[in-house]
């Protein structure tokens, strides 16, 4: 066999390949949501969402998602490249050490009162949400 006929069996060997690992891809029944409710779609949605924050939450000193709540907020995620550094969320270093203002997501969990209880963290909401802070302190 010559050069060409080398190349050529080659590049159909990586076609191959290659449709065998889309068609595989898109036929998981994971990614599919023939045949599943809502409530399946939901709880699969979930449970994709709280592996990819798990994940971030492990990688780095400090974590690549230091969210401000109890249960890590979806927003950076969601948000990304848009907001937060693929997939970064530093809203808790941001809200303490900056000052800033944190996402909406974040923002309804406190006021639900899951915002993350430590005592410097609570300092820093009441400085940055004082009108806020008054009425749902009780929550802390």
């Amino acid at each position: 066999m010559d050069k060409r006929g080398i190349v050529a069996a080659a590049l159909l060997v990586i076609g191959l390949l290659g449709a065998l690992v889309v068609f595989m891809v898109f036929n998981n029944p994971m990614f599919s949501s023939e045949g599943k409710s809502i409530e399946e779609l939901r709880t699969q949605w979930i449970d994709i969402g709280n592996t990819i924050r798990t994940r971030l939450a492990s990688q780095g000193v400090p974590p690549a998602y230091h969210c401000c709540i109890k249960d890590t907020c979806w927003y950076c995620i969601y948000k990304t490249p848009e907001h937060g550094e693929g997939g970064t969320c530093a809203c808790r270093f941001d809200l303490v050490m900056k000052g800033e203002e944190i996402c909406g997501e974040c923002l309804g969990e406190w006021i639900e009162g899951e915002g993350v209880a430590m005592p410097m963290v609570i300092a820093a909401f009441q400085r940055v949400y004082p009108e806020i802070w008054e009425i749902i302190k009780d929550k802390y």
